[in-house]
């Protein structure tokens, strides 16, 4: 099942749920999902439910078990559910269900878990509350099903066929909570709508389905009780006694609700029960009476912040006076971290400002924190505003320099572009060299994930107006990095020693790690950055900034890639899935998917590969050479997981022009080992090596690791001439710890090489070293494709279960202790293997206390003959 909008935001569960099925082969399960009304708890059980009937569970309803006919007693009636089961469980392994449990049927159920616990028996349970459950025993798995995290829940927005934009998406998100049933059910209301329909049109909504499934009592309660709900829906964060003397209310009023358990009245503050209960509360009243509540609200409050907040929420006055009301109201909702929110304030200040040059500004800030939080479309068309309104150089600048999720992935020559007229206008005419430098970064972002020599080319010229000193140090170290990779490298030196690696406070730190981490990407200082993707994630979680998750999560998937962390890779890939959800016109969808889908293959799941492909599209039209680049790289990696080494040729081929240029100034050299690979397997190694040779004397001067590689794949396809050049190459010190994935499939590919030239003594090794980083990696196709070379070469793995201290070491291990039992140095073991001899001096060190031993010479006593 693809993971591509297949219930965003719940991989932790669907684990959960998955490993319950796979521990009943010990013995009976029981889990209970819990959560509020629509929060995707029956998705979960239906989901959880077809895996089940996947893996050859025969799955029944609850329901289907209760007895048909009247029995004489309770205890009868559970004897009887009792036999069904064990009947069941007799023919196979069984699940059953039960959708929004009541008392009788928990009782009946767990009477047959308590005896029935070595049956392969899953109990899945759904239900809004535990009540029904009375004590829950610690055999019982509890998983609440809690709100959707903010980046799945815009991709449940994102995936609709009309998907909500701008104020109205805002308002969604904000309203609905993280609930995807009010997520669907709202957007499905105002779908195609402007923020005027909202804030009717909701009012038809709420009133039906979902009045009826949040807050169902709500019409059941005293008016004055419902106008008391309406002014603390309307308040948000008011204080009681503010909102009982807007409404003209006393405490009492709020009983009735409390009774009702819509609200909680506690320490003077109103809280509802569940977020949407506010929705309901709140657009179930008639737009006036919404107004109305905002006005006497502002009249009563003591704090000018929330003052101009309800004054933003009261039609009827337009002007300046409004638009410096919503953006001081935008202010507050900035310092509560409701970006999306503040977006909108900002939109309707710039509607109401006279000034054209206050307007713009307005629409510049809007347009921000609308990239920020994710909404590409919305920012781009905010952007649009500050372009019609104003000429002004700073604004312009401000507006391009702030946004630059909205030209990820797409072709670099707008932004390029709009940066060139910008910074000609005149050299000083920003007159801050921190925007200056803000434009380039989000110039040289916007190069980076296009790629196009030409776009690279436009970038060293503008580099020029790059400001000199210190300004803003990790923006500017990133442009200057994307313009001239290897001229950054041999003017700083290694990333690892930069004073760029010291933290900084609030949000800039955020801004530092993206900036450093691409950095460290573009130099190939992979864990250098994996470690600060990874944290600028975290970081975006944390803040909110989810307009540049997908993008972040895209350059942190290849670095975990390039380490051989895939269990890492999935997680974060699958957090990026529920962010683009199913917008098939989306770069980012795509890149994702094609992530995905080389994780898929790496994991041996063909088939699912195969869909993820088919979701990718063709690359031909591809929205950036970035993208298509993505694309070639898996398709060319299934085909060669399929034998299909000529398709993968093509594929591999494609990442360059046929002129030789790579397509993608980072990108194209770094299938340059699996090009050489597949060109061995079809014969054609003249062809394509005469290809490389062009593609290398086109390409920017490559980095240690590319060099490594390029060299690689030259001696491979040149064996013949010199076969001891790619052993030695192997040997590049510290290439296995650095780049483990590409050093192992280095090794099959030079062992290959050599096997196919009756060198099998010499091929061993290696191949011992790749199949121990493959399954360290859970690499399981590439495991497989070694284990099946070294069969040809006449080595059979010890089985499993065999008890000496040797046969517990790693096949890679056993080589290694072999080879110093022979007497080789540590400096000759690590040319057999292409590791350095430092690697070989470590592994001995793990070798000996497994052994029993403490010293080399010891060996020979613990090691069996061979």
């Amino acid at each position: 099942m693809s993971l591509i909008a297949e219930l965003p935001g719940r991989a932790a569960e669907r684990e959960r749920l998955s490993r319950a099925l796979r521990d009943a082969e010990n013995g009976r399960q029981v889990i209970v999902l819990h959560g509020e009304a629509g929060i995707g708890k029956t998705a979960l059980l239906l989901s959880c439910a077809a895996e089940a009937t996947a893996r050859g569970f025969r799955v029944v309803e609850a329901a289907g078990l209760l007895p048909g006919e009247p029995v004489d007693s309770p205890l009868e009636r559970r004897l009887t559910v009792l036999s069904s089961v064990l009947q069941l469980c007799r023919l196979g392994p069984v699940m059953i269900t039960a959708d929004e449990v009541d008392a009788e049927t928990v009782g009946l159920l767990m009477f047959v878990a308590r005896r029935l616990r070595r049956e392969r028996l899953v109990l899945l349970f759904a239900a809004r509350s535990l009540l029904a459950f009375g004590r829950v025993s610690a055999e019982v798995t509890l998983l609440p099903v809690g709100p959707l995290r903010p980046n799945a829940a815009a991709g449940v927005l994102d995936s609709r066929p009309v998907p909500p934009r701008g104020a109205v998406r805002a308002e969604i998100l904000h309203y609905a909570a993280g609930n995807p049933f009010a997520l669907t059910e709202l957007a499905r209301a105002v779908a195609g709508g402007t923020l005027a329909a909202l804030r009717r049109d909701y009012r038809i909504s709420v009133t039906g389905l979902l009045a009826r499934t949040f807050a169902p009592e709500l019409d059941g309660l005293p008016p004055a009780t419902r106008r008391v709900l309406l002014y603390a829906a309307a308040a948000e964060h008011d204080d009681l006694g503010d909102v009982l003397a807007a409404a003209g209310a006393s405490l009492a009023d709020c009983a009735p609700a409390e009774q009702a358990r819509l609200i909680a009245v506690l320490g003077g503050r109103l809280s509802f029960a569940r977020p949407m209960v506010r929705a309901v509360c709140y657009f179930t009243a008639p737009f006036g009476d919404r107004q109305e509540a905002h006005a006497r609200l502002a009249a009563v409050s003591a704090e000018s912040a929330t003052r101009d907040w309800h004054v933003a929420h009261v039609g009827g006055t337009a002007g300046d006076f409004m638009a410096v009301a919503l953006e001081r109201a935008a202010d507050v909702a900035a310092a509560q971290g409701r970006g999306l929110e503040v977006a909108a304030l900002l939109e309707r200040a710039a509607e109401n400002s006279t000034d054209r040059h206050e307007a713009a500004r307005r629409y510049g800030r809007a347009a921000a924190e609308a990239d920020r939080c994710g909404d590409i479309d919305w920012s781009r068309r905010l952007c649009d505003r500050v372009v019609e309104l104003t000429d002004d150089p700073r604004l312009l600048a401000s507006a391009l320099a702030v946004t630059g999720n909205v030209r990820m992935y797409r072709p670099a020559t707008e932004t390029l572009t709009a940066a060139e007229r910008l910074l000609a206008t005149d050299p000083t005419g920003l007159a801050d060299p921190a925007l200056t430098t803000g434009v380039l970064a989000i110039a040289a972002r916007s190069v980076l994930t296009d790629g196009a020599a030409e776009g690279v080319a436009t970038l060293r010229r503008l580099m020029t107006n790059l400001p000199a000193g210190g300004s803003m140090p990790a923006l500017r170290a990133l442009a200057e990095c994307v313009a001239d990779p290897a001229g950054w490298v041999a003017r700083t030196g290694p990333l690892s020693e930069s004073s760029l690696l010291r933290p900084l406070d609030g949000p800039a730190e955020r801004v530092r790690l993206l900036a450093v981490g691409g950095v460290a990407w573009i130099t190939d200082e992979v864990d250098v950055a994996a470690d600060l993707y990874r944290r600028a994630v975290d970081r975006v979680h944390a803040d909110g900034s989810i307009g540049v998750l997908a993008v972040a999560t895209v350059a942190l998937a290849e670095s975990l890639f390039d380490l051989g962390r895939l269990d890492e890779a999935g997680r974060v890939l699958a957090d990026a899935a529920d962010l683009v959800g199913a917008n098939s016109a989306s770069p980012m969808r795509r890149a994702v998917v094609t992530q995905l889908a080389v994780l898929a293959v790496r994991r041996g799941r063909l088939d699912e590969a195969r869909r993820l492909l088919g979701q990718a599209g063709d690359p031909s039209d591809a929205e950036s050479p970035f993208v298509a680049y993505l694309i070639h790289r898996a398709a060319g990696e299934l085909a060669t997981a399929d034998g299909d080494h000529e398709a993968a040729v093509r594929h591999y081929s494609a990442v360059f022009a046929d002129d030789g240029t790579p397509a993608h100034f980072l990108m194209s050299h770094r299938v340059a080992l699996q090009l050489a690979g597949a060109a061995l397997e079809t014969g054609r190694r003249a062809e394509v090596l005469a290809r490389l040779r062009t593609a290398r004397e086109r390409s920017e001067p490559p980095s240690a690791r590319r060099r490594w590689s390029w060299e690689l794949a030259f001696a491979l396809l040149g064996f013949d001439a010199d076969p001891d050049r790619p052993i030695r190459l192997l040997a590049e010190p510290d290439a296995g710890v650095r780049w483990p994935y590409e050093h192992a499939v280095a090794q099959a590919l030079v062992a290959e090489a050599l096997r196919t030239r009756r060198r099998p003594v010499e091929a061993r090794p290696l191949l011992v070293s790749a199949l121990d980083t493959f399954l360290r990696q859970g690499a399981v196709h590439d495991a497989e494709a070694v284990r099946a070379r070294l069969r040809a070469t006449g080595v059979v793995r010890a089985q499993a279960g065999e008890e000496s201290a040797f046969d517990q070491l790693t096949a890679q291990q056993q080589q290694i202790a072999r080879l110093a039992v022979r007497g080789l140095s540590n400096r000759a073991i690590a040319e057999q293997f292409g590791l350095s001899p430092r690697t070989i001096g470590f592994h001995l060190y793990q070798i000996y206390p497994k052994l029993g031993i403490a010293r080399r010479d010891q060996l020979r006593d613990v090691i069996p003959a061979c």
